[in-house]
């Protein structure tokens, strides 16, 4: 008879009087039991490395943190300490500025109108004289015309 294949832990003389079949499933037995234990220290060595990443990660984080953390307090040092009453004062400049700006060009405004206004009254005169200057022109032409009529009837008279 083939001697079975034991755990040794089954191979003492405690377990002669055992039959084969009952050592046989106390083998496998054991087996799975050491692949259990097998299976339960990697999980276990998996979750401790992804722990110690986790940590390693957090620690990063922290670090990064605490270094921005201290360039936005430089940073803060650097700026004046009454920043925020120099902004008020900006802003208040701003405003004034911006109104003296809007009444400055409604009074360039107003008066361009003003000088349009002019210009349109000027523009009707020089229209009006330009008018009259034509009306005399023809009354002019029209006397010539009368005259040069008026002497060569004459001039007819004459030398008949």
């Amino acid at each position: 008879k083939a001697m079975p294949v034991l755990h040794p832990n089954l191979r003492s003389e405690l377990w002669t009087n055992i039959p084969d079949v009952v050592l046989e499933t106390m083998t496998i037995v054991f087996e799975m039991m050491a692949d259990s234990r097998k299976q339960h220290d990697d999980l276990v060595q998996r979750d401790f490395t992804i722990e110690r990443a986790s940590d390693d990660r957090m620690t990063q984080i922290t670090s990064s943190v605490k270094v921005l953390t201290e360039r936005v307090k430089k940073m803060e040092s650097l700026l004046p300490a009454d920043l925020p009453e120099q902004l008020d004062r900006l802003q208040a400049q701003i405003a004034y500025t911006s109104q003296s700006m809007s009444r400055e060009l409604e009074e360039l405004s107003n008066k361009l109108y003003d000088q349009l206004d002019e210009f349109r009254t000027l523009l009707r005169g020089v229209q009006d004289s330009v008018g009259d200057s034509q009306r005399r022109l023809s009354d002019c032409e029209q006397r010539s015309e009368q005259g040069n009529d008026a002497l060569q009837q004459l001039q007819s008279l004459v030398d008949q």
